[in-house]
């Protein structure tokens, strides 16, 4: 390593040939033809008149100089891969819900009485008002419940401006018609949720009176003679052991797919034939 490279190594910054020739004690000819060599290399650079190591920084194997103004390399950040993944791992979303055994309503929480939070509608101008409303929603019922409610009468706060009414008399102004709003929209609610309660029962009643319904069917109901039901069940004996005897004798997979079906389906058959004598009180 020459002089010139290591005091251009050394230097901080773009360096002129003068400064440099200084620093090493030759002249600036010789300074400038070793700079020139460095430049070949790729060692050294121009600009300006002024001299700048490209090199490798000193103390850092393979590293290079960072000039003023460069940023540092943002460092890899823990549990973040540094590329992207050859192989993208699957990702399974579970979604866990309740459902009310009174209602049959799926609920987002298994207790009826937590609420979901407190949600905010969008304002709304009536009769000259700004009306706010602040409502949740009842899990049992699925009834949006109003909690409460904001007003905003733009005449009385004209008015203010004008100086005839005081914020006082504003402030009791507005939250009287919102407790005449929240009582009236209150007392729909209440009829609403009666309303539903009288169709809920009515419909556990209809399910408990069509269960009862089906079981007294299933009692009286007409089975098949035991002839037709012995000829059945032989019927699918004989198919299902035929269609083993296939199986074992079939050569390609698309044929022993179609003799695995068939014996699927005809256990099936013999399964339910079976659960048939049995109703009918028929042995086989």
């Amino acid at each position: 390593m020459t002089t010139t490279e290591a005091a251009l190594k050394a230097s901080r910054g773009p360096i002129l040939v003068d400064d440099l020739a200084a620093r090493t004690g030759r002249s600036p000819a010789d300074t400038t033809a070793d700079l020139t060599m460095l430049e070949i290399s790729g060692k050294a650079s121009a600009s300006g008149g002024r001299w700048t190591w490209t090199g490798a920084a000193p103390g850092i194997k393979g590293g290079t100089v960072r000039r003023k103004g460069d940023k540092r390399p943002v460092p890899a950040q823990p549990g973040v891969a540094s590329r992207p993944r050859a192989h993208i791992y699957p990702i399974q979303v579970v979604s866990t819900r309740w459902k009310d055994a009174r209602t049959g309503r799926w609920v987002k929480t298994p207790k009826e009485s937590t609420p979901l939070r407190l949600k905010v509608g969008r304002a709304s101008q009536q009769d000259g008002m700004v009306i706010t409303k602040i409502h949740k929603r009842d899990e049992a019922t699925g009834i949006r419940i109003p909690v409460r409610y904001r007003v905003q009468f733009l005449e009385a706060r004209r008015a203010v401006a004008r100086g005839e009414l005081t914020q006082a008399q504003l402030r009791d102004l507005e939250q009287d018609i919102a407790d005449g709003l929240l009582s009236e929209d209150g007392q729909k609610i209440l009829e609403q949720i009666e309303r539903q309660g009288l169709h809920s029962a009515y419909r556990s009643d209809q399910a408990t009176r069509a269960a009862a319904t089906r079981k007294a069917k299933v009692s009286t109901k007409k089975h098949r003679t035991a002839t037709q039901i012995r000829t059945d069940h032989l019927k699918a004996s004989n198919d299902l052991k035929a269609a083993q005897l296939k199986l074992g004798k079939a050569k390609t997979s698309k044929a022993q797919q179609t003799h695995r079906t068939r014996i699927r389906n005809l256990n099936l058959q013999l399964g339910r034939l079976v659960k048939e004598a049995k109703s009918a009180g028929v042995t086989l």
